[in-house]
């Protein structure tokens, strides 16, 4: 493939047809817009526990930072699995994923599912294994029920 100037659009012209590649974009573009409709119709409210604040509060600068970056591509619409995901194997709790120099970082987290646009963050840990451990995902459903049930009070 090669690049050419074409009035101060670039077009990337391939080898076996002479279709420009910003037509195909073009295309691409009007047929997935609807999507971005959606997608930005997937923004929603996080909200941190005390927890979650205490354990920002002992990591470095740059890794709070590269976590609260995740969290909020994920409040705007970034659906990426590698950012925020449900747990396999839970009772409908989430995790917000972040690597981050070697490390990975995990927020627990639910839906409030009486909005349904809003999630609550329960706890932070630093993953050790590859598996996320029954006890922090056990600790994520009791912050829930408690959360439920002091809602309904």
């Amino acid at each position: 493939m090669h690049l050419f100037q074409r009035e101060k659009v670039k077009y990337y012209q391939g080898e076996k047809n002479n279709q420009p590649f910003c037509c195909a974009f073009l295309q691409l573009f009007l047929l997935l817009h609807k999507d971005l409709d959606v997608m930005a119709q997937r923004r929603f409210q996080v909200i941190f526990l005390e927890s979650v604040d205490e354990f920002l509060s002992t990591l470095t600068p740059k890794a709070r930072n590269k976590i609260l970056y995740n969290v909020r591509k994920v409040k705007g619409g970034v659906m990426d699995a590698d950012l925020f995901k449900k747990i396999d194997g839970s009772d409908d709790i989430w995790e917000f994923r972040t690597k981050y120099d070697g490390m990975e970082y995990r927020l627990l987290a639910f839906w409030d599912n009486t909005t349904n646009s809003l999630v609550v963050a329960t706890h932070g840990f630093v993953k050790k294994t590859w598996a996320i451990p029954a006890n922090e995902i056990a600790k994520a459903e009791a912050i829930r029920k408690e959360y439920y049930e002091s809602k309904d009070k």
